[in-house]
């Protein structure tokens, strides 16, 4: 349908300067805004796309009649802007797409894209979609949207794994997973595509983009996909501003939503575009149907609930059942659970499909048809779509390790007494046992969420009830001696640990919980007049949390002038607890250092691991064997700040704090397996012991070419750091001759060996053991895939998890073990055949319960030798390592403890492989080469040389 537009007075003409176009003198690109009493943000928008670095930017505004003055508004900016022409529906059409239509029969250049008016482009916009469409001669270009949530101003992503990296697509059958992104914005259109296929919006229909976008997949020659940022969708609160597609609480909603999916599977037909046709079916169970789902699970519509479930009912059944195949586990219960028009049961699965937290609640077992709910589903026929959904594969939940389950950690009840002591209780549902485990402790870590961030703990009783709950409490006094001047908001979690794993489980509440209204008492004069109380709350994600009581304006005015005399010993906490800044260290560390006591404390030995991060490897070790054999000396052990281990430790120095710098002034010996930081500076008379943290494969220290280049400054600070070492730690002889003249190092030698490995070589208890300590399948092999560092932040993996999981098959189980910098994420479905091990703060205990292990180029591999058990390297980028800048030692093409493959094809086979140890000659003899025979007994050897005798 087309309307006669009414043209505002004063707009320019069709036919512009050809200074103000592109080289044939026309726009290179249209860009559409569309609007409605939108006074306040159109300005911006179209500044937005005004000021693109692409110049030959058109923008046509399309008013739908406003009421608020946008449209004069809009054609005062047209008559001074060239670039600029405003329209105007002859009436208001109700939605978007009569607008957009008018803007796209009046564009004059041969690609356009959409912006609303209370969007903006992001200024590189056309130029990157331009260009990609032009290299690519492709119908549409596809980028990234950006959200911006503008009450809490912050960003969230739109589908960003569709745009990890610019590909091309000649159809969408290529990739059908385009299609759920569904907004007609962040695109760009080849014009005569849209015209000649008769592609517009539906002006009849509301969710018109739904079918705008799934006809423009469906006819598309060429589908260009690029990585950039090119659209800002400003989300506004609904009391600020509703869409049309947000009234959600209206059953004519879902009523439409229904219409226009049925347009839009059939715009996708079938017979020409099978895989999107599929595709479509099954977002509509994974998108659409949930959105109302999560609407009912969040309380929104609690008197629409059951309509809605009813209307939801023929829309769910319309789905062939084999698109269901490809539904997850939970997406699936959630499914099952909104045909059951149970609401109790649709907001549960609701937010264990959302991964909120996993799956529990009634099942009867039965392997791969394990029934969920029996009390609901045991009724319906096996063959109905309600049983089929409702049954599971319960391995997928019970092969979870308890430290990677997410529990529903429920409370029921928060109270203060008079003296300020908190009671919490609360249940954990553990339908599958994860909890039910030997050695497990509970415990509560309250902490300050800004200020001195202090952590403080308290012990957690609990008991496990007959029907599989676990019914927990804990006690504690709230923290007096907070800083009421800033008066942080107090985190409180419990954290569940066996001494090797461990997790942390944030408490659950929803408003008004018994005992949202309980207050803590002031205490002292100043306090009682500021009125500084605090009280539990539901944060806005339903965890729950202690924050400052609310007081009058009075009050307000009272507590500011109050504010120098409610800080107490400030000064003090703030030596203990805040590091200094990365500027100040070099400069203030050894004021502080030098200030200190001259007497040095010969009972007192500092431990440091990883800078401060870790509470394992060879300084721990070596720190647990002097207090077995010497308790008469003093050990502190340096933690960085924020480390969960070092909660509720007296035993602890905060790093790069004034407290530590006095602390180290003071030591007799110091040991480390990293680097101190820069404003160290070591005492005479003072011991360190450099354990260091693995045999290296790239070149280090003096070795490294880049250093050829550095200045004198820094050629002196790595000779001074290093000169400091009083011994260090020879793991093999390989490493003597690498390392030692690396780093010039000039004094003493350790007996060979790594304390951290003692446990590898004296385990006793074997593989099975080491799967009981961290929960893995003991009748599965583990494949432990540990790769180097690469980058800070997210880990790319280069495995395909999904693949990998079918190729190798129920037979084994994946651990993975990212550098301690590194972060991974494991698809949900996955994770109990692939478990992320990170939580495992001792690398050790993993490698005891590998069979097998996968790495590159990490030093693990030397660790892992001392099991003599095979080895795999998975070097999919051999070639950009070893002619990196840096530089290698040796190649491992030439010496390789195992087989070398490239790609994960040749990974699977090298896994399925291991069976007959093919490569133990040359594991042999690549561990005798580089990383030594550990005695196992390094640590008592290294204490027995720097604290015997002699």
């Amino acid at each position: 349908m087309t309307h006669p537009a009414v043209r505002a007075e004063g707009t320019t003409t069709d036919t512009e300067p050809a200074s103000v176009w592109g080289a044939d003198g026309r726009p290179m690109v249209t860009v559409v805004i569309i609007m409605f009493n939108d006074i306040a943000n159109v300005g911006t928008a179209i500044r937005s796309a005004l000021d693109q670095t692409l110049k030959g930017t058109e923008v046509i505004v399309v008013d739908d009649c406003s009421t608020d003055g946008s449209f004069e508004y809009v054609s005062e900016m047209a008559k001074s802007e060239p670039r600029l022409r405003a329209f105007q529906t002859p009436k208001n059409s109700g939605g978007p797409g009569a607008p957009r239509n008018i803007g796209m029969d009046n564009a004059s250049a041969p690609y356009l894209t959409f912006l609303d008016s209370d969007d903006i482009l992001e200024r590189h916009a056309t130029y990157n979609l331009l260009t990609a469409a032009e290299r690519s001669d492709a119908d549409i270009v596809m980028a990234k949207t950006r959200r911006r949530e503008i009450a809490k101003k912050k960003f969230r992503g739109w589908h960003h794994r569709l745009y990890r990296e610019e590909q091309h697509f000649d159809t969408i059958e290529d990739n059908p997973e385009l299609c759920i992104d569904t907004i007609a914005v962040a695109k760009l259109y080849r014009l005569a595509f849209l015209r000649d296929n008769g592609i517009r919006f539906r002006e009849e229909l509301h969710y018109e983009d739904l079918i705008f976008t799934a006809e423009v997949f469906a006819k598309a020659d060429g589908i260009r996909v690029i990585p950039e940022f090119v659209y800002q969708w400003n989300l506004y609160p609904i009391k600020v501003r509703k869409s049309i597609t947000n009234q959600r609480d209206d059953i004519k909603n879902l009523q439409h939503r229904k219409v226009a999916l049925a347009e839009v599977l059939r715009v996708a037909d079938r017979s020409v575009v099978p895989l999107l046709h599929d595709r479509l079916q099954l977002k509509i169970l994974r998108h659409d149907a949930r959105l109302y789902l999560n609407d009912i699970a969040a309380g929104q519509v609690p008197n629409l609930a059951p309509e809605l479930l009813a209307e939801l009912r023929p829309l769910i059944e319309s789905i062939p059942i084999e698109i269901y195949q490809d539904v997850p586990r939970d997406d699936r219960l959630l499914i099952a659970a909104a045909l059951s028009g149970d609401v109790d049961l649709v907001t549960r699965m609701a937010k264990i499909a959302a991964g909120t937290w996993d799956l529990y609640g009634d099942w009867e077992p039965g392997g791969v048809n394990s029934l969920w709910e029996p009390a609901t589903f045991a009724d319906y026929p096996v063959g109905s779509r309600e049983r089929m959904l409702a049954t599971f594969d319960s391995a997928q939940v019970t092969s979870i390790p308890w430290y990677s389950f997410k529990f529903f950690t429920k409370v029921d009840s928060v109270s203060i007494d008079g003296s300020n002591r908190v009671r919490i209780s609360g249940e954990i549902p553990d339908s599958f046992g994860r909890l039910d485990q030997p050695d497990l402790e509970a415990r509560m870590l309250i902490r300050e969420r800004w200020g001195f961030q202090r952590e403080w703990t308290a012990p957690v009783a609990w008991e496990r009830t007959v029907d599989g709950i676990v019914t927990w409490s804990t006690d504690f006094a709230f923290p007096s001696d907070l800083d009421f001047a800033v008066r942080p908001k107090i985190s409180i979690r419990m954290e569940v640990s066996n001494g090797i794993a461990s997790t942390l489980l944030p408490l659950r509440v929803k408003k008004g919980f018994s005992g949202s209204k309980a207050k803590t008492q002031t205490r002292g004069l100043i306090q009682s007049l500021a009125n500084v109380r605090y009280q539990p709350y539901a944060t806005e994600i339903g965890t729950l949390a202690f924050r400052i009581a609310r007081i009058g304006k009075q009050r307000r005015r009272l507590r500011a002038g109050l504010k120098s005399l409610l800080q107490s010993g400030h000064s003090r906490l703030r030596e203990r607890y805040i590091p200094l800044e990365a500027f100040e260290v070099a400069s203030q560390a050894p004021q502080i250092m030098a200030s200190a006591s001259t007497r040095i404390d010969d009972r007192l030995v500092v431990v440091e691991s990883h800078m401060g991060t870790s509470q394992f490897d060879s300084p721990h070790v070596l720190a647990e064997e002097i207090r077995r054999q010497r308790p008469d000396l003093d050990v502190v052990v340096s933690a960085a700040s924020n480390q969960r281990w070092a909660a509720g430790r007296d035993d602890v120095v905060i790093r790069n704090t004034v407290d530590y710098y006095r602390t180290l002034a003071r030591a007799k010996y110091i040991i480390d397996n990293q680097s101190l930081p820069d404003g160290y500076v070591k005492r005479p008379g003072q011991i360190y012991v450099q354990t260091w943290h693995g045999i290296p494969i790239k070149t280090m220290g003096f070795d490294e070419p880049n250093f050829a280049f550095s200045s004198r400054d820094e050629v002196s600070a790595l000779e001074r750091k290093v000169g400091y070492w009083d011994f260090l730690s020879i793991p093999s002889d390989y490493f003597r001759d690498t390392f030692v003249p690396a780093f010039k190092y000039p004094n003493g030698q350790l007996p060979v060996g790594s304390p951290r490995n003692d446990i590898l070589v004296n385990d006793s208890e074997g593989i099975a053991a080491a799967k009981r300590r961290l929960d893995l399948d003991p009748t599965r092999t583990a494949v432990l895939y540990a790769p180097t560092f690469r980058q800070r932040g997210q880990a790319s993996i280069e495995l395909d998890l999904t693949e990998l999981v079918e190729e190798l098959g129920d037979e084994y189980q994946v651990l993975l073990r990212p550098h301690y910098l590194n972060r991974i994420s494991i698809p949900p479905h996955l994770r109990g055949d692939v478990v992320d091990v990170s939580n495992v703060g001792d690398t050790a205990q993993v490698l005891l319960a590998s069979e097998i292990l996968v790495s590159d180029y990490s030093s693990i591999i030397f660790d892992y030798l001392s099991l003599d058990r095979p080895v795999i390297l998975y070097a999919y980028d051999l070639d950009d390592y070893v002619n990196s800048a840096r530089g290698t030692y040796f190649d491992l093409r030439e010496h390789r403890p195992g087989p070398l493959v490239t790609s994960q094809e040749e990974l699977v086979d090298a896994i399925r492989a291991v069976g007959d140890d093919a490569d133990a000659q040359r594991r042999h003899r690549f561990r005798d080469d580089f990383a030594g025979r550990e005695p196992g007994d390094s640590a008592a050897k290294t204490i027995a040389t720097v604290w015997g005798d002699k």
